[in-house]
């Protein structure tokens, strides 16, 4: 005799597991912002404070010429203040906040910075030699700072007020956006070998404690990705700077596109509370605020 029950239960299950799973998120405009804004680069959520902090790099990304500079901009998009921290600051991009603490990349020097006076307490140089170009910062849960180095190819990491190479693969080339997830920095290479480019612009999940690097979910080519924010879900928004391409990469590495901009999608922020994502687009001069809707 058959059990019928339990095979209605079985495909009804196996049904609903794939709805879900293959749900394609879509994003609605709140707002936009320009004024005041200089190539934006990166945007950060403070929870603490309820506000965005922007990176201008206002030049080119590896100018050493001062111009660049932090903003504090208010959620619903109004710029509370344009220059918040200057001093020295050249082309600001990635950056990641621990305690009161927010941490920005410089071209060559890692960037600390006192919450919320903005007030620069260190620079932590990168001391090696070739042209260093610091992206993206993340954090893990211990305060340790990761800082991508595009141009080497390496991975720095700040721990105990020291700034060294943590990891330097052959096989993970020019890596842009970092995120740590769960124990793992979730990493994109910004791109692949010269005789097969494109070909390692997969995401990577390297671990924390052995420095072990495995695909994310496979070696599909994913992009020149930038900007690499988890849903809480195990899917993650992307950026894909020059395609500019906002992504959703669900936990199965399937892709979908969300958005089709200009040039210059760079290191947006998925804040989950708020459903809400917060794009820069470096190459005209604008933060968009999306809702993110299923």
């Amino acid at each position: 005799m058959f059990d019928f029950a339990p095979r209605v239960w079985a495909s009804t299950a196996i049904l609903l597991f794939a709805c879900t799973a293959y749900a394609q998120p879509s994003l609605e405009e709140v707002w936009q912002l320009g004024e005041g804004i200089a190539r934006p680069e990166s945007v950060i959520f403070d929870a603490d404070r309820d506000l965005l902090y922007l990176s201008n790099i206002d030049g080119a990304p590896t100018d050493k010429d001062g111009n660049g500079y932090l903003s504090r901009i208010s959620t619903d998009g109004k710029m509370l203040e344009q220059k918040w921290v200057t001093g020295g600051m050249n082309a600001p991009k990635g950056m990641a906040i621990v305690g009161d603490r927010l941490y920005v990349a410089d071209i060559d020097v890692l960037v600390e910075i006192q919450l919320p006076s903005g007030k620069i307490l260190q620079r932590y140089p990168v001391n090696e030699d070739g042209d260093s170009f610091l992206n993206d910062v993340t954090a893990d849960k211990e305060g340790r700072v990761y800082v991508s180095c595009s141009s080497l190819s390496k991975i720095y990491r700040l721990a105990n007020g020291q700034f060294d190479v943590w990891l330097d693969d052959p096989d993970f080339q020019n890596p842009n956006g970092l995120k740590v997830v769960d124990g793992n920095l979730i990493a994109a290479a910004a791109d692949g070998a010269a005789e097969n480019p494109g070909a390692s612009r997969y995401l990577r999940k390297i671990d924390l404690q052995n420095r072990r690097i495995e695909p994310l979910v496979n070696r599909t080519p994913v992009g020149g990705i930038d900007a690499v924010e988890p849903n809480r879900k195990g899917g993650y928004f992307l950026s894909d700077w020059a395609a500019g391409k906002v992504l959703f990469f669900s936990p199965q590495g399937k892709v979908y596109l969300l958005k089709q901009l200009g040039r210059g999608t760079a290191d947006l922020d998925y804040v989950d509370q708020q459903k809400r994502i917060y794009l820069p687009i470096m190459m005209s001069d604008r933060l968009i605020a999306y809702q993110v809707k299923r």
